[in-house]
């Protein structure tokens, strides 16, 4: 089992519940969160269990960078169908999604995911929320490859992915 235990807003919600901390300090339980605080305060709250620090999965999203291209049909992606309006882009598809933002040169974002998104398929990434706290202390762990050259963000990649089986291969 991996949990992502990154639902702080600005405030760590501990205390955990019985059961939580039941299932969190199994030894098959791996805790991966967004903030290195957050590491220390579920280590902390369930004596002494490693919490680490990682950027979020969604960075492999793409595996290669996709074909980039200046003919978007559309201006903006909805998050929610209930966002859509003319001259905007939303599929239920994450494939189609992805898709979309893979063949963007530039993500101009103020969500979190859509900036990791662009992040993964090589593009410049421009963040426009940034005093949405989640987005903030999520991209942190991103700044070294937040608009950079796709080489560099491959590196990051390939050091991001070592990162997880080294940490993974303990808990198989």
């Amino acid at each position: 089992m991996a949990i992502g235990v990154g639902y702080t807003e600005p405030e760590f919600v501990l205390p955990l519940s019985e059961n939580e901390k039941t299932v969190l300090t199994r030894s098959t339980t791996l805790i991966t969160v967004r903030q290195e605080e957050s590491s220390y305060r579920v280590y902390n709250e369930l004596d002494g269990k490693a919490a680490y620090s990682l950027p979020c999965p969604a960075l492999f999203c793409f595996e290669e960078f996709p074909q980039k291209s200046n003919e978007s049909k559309f201006t903006a992606m909805a998050h929610s169908i209930e966002e859509l309006n003319d001259g905007m882009y939303f599929s239920s598809d994450p494939h189609d999604m992805l898709y979309e933002i893979g063949q963007a040169p530039v993500i101009i974002s103020d969500r979190l995911h859509g900036i990791i998104a662009g992040i993964s398929s090589g593009a410049e990434c421009i963040i426009v929320n940034n005093n949405n706290f989640r987005v903030v202390e999520a991209l942190k762990l991103f700044k070294e490859v937040l608009s950079s050259e796709p080489e560099e963000i491959k590196k990051f990649k390939e050091k991001i992915l070592a990162i997880y089986i080294s940490i993974i291969k303990n808990y198989l």
